[in-house]
């Protein structure tokens, strides 16, 4: 009888997956409250850019999380996020197909990757 080959390397633990899952709900509590009115200036300007901060966390934690679930070394992680914030700014500055070029969301991205 052949034996199972595992997905992953590692378990998770408790404290991972709630962390993991804090994360998530936060991104998804950022997201909903984007399609809030405000009337507040400063508070508008802020939800215009808080979507690419959770899209952008969303996928770093996730792909960080099965990257260390699979035991790769925490320095691939590392670079998992210097590699995301360099694409933020290429895709917010460079890239203009489907996209408009704004240095804030390149920013805000950058900021959700760490």
């Amino acid at each position: 009888m052949q034996s199972k080959k595992q997905l992953f390397n590692f378990a998770p633990t408790i404290r991972g997956i709630i962390i993991f899952y804090c994360i998530i709900f936060f991104d998804l509590g950022l997201v909903l409250a984007k399609n809030r009115k405000s009337q507040n200036i400063i508070v508008a300007e802020i939800s215009n850019h808080i979507s690419n901060f959770a899209i952008t966390s969303l996928m770093v934690a996730l792909l960080a999380f099965i990257m260390t679930l699979q035991g790769a070394p925490f320095k691939f992680v590392i670079w998992l996020g210097i590699i995301t914030v360099l694409m933020n700014f290429i895709v917010e500055v460079l890239i203009s197909i489907l996209n408009t070029p704004d240095i804030i969301d390149a920013f805000y991205g950058s900021a959700g990757a760490v």
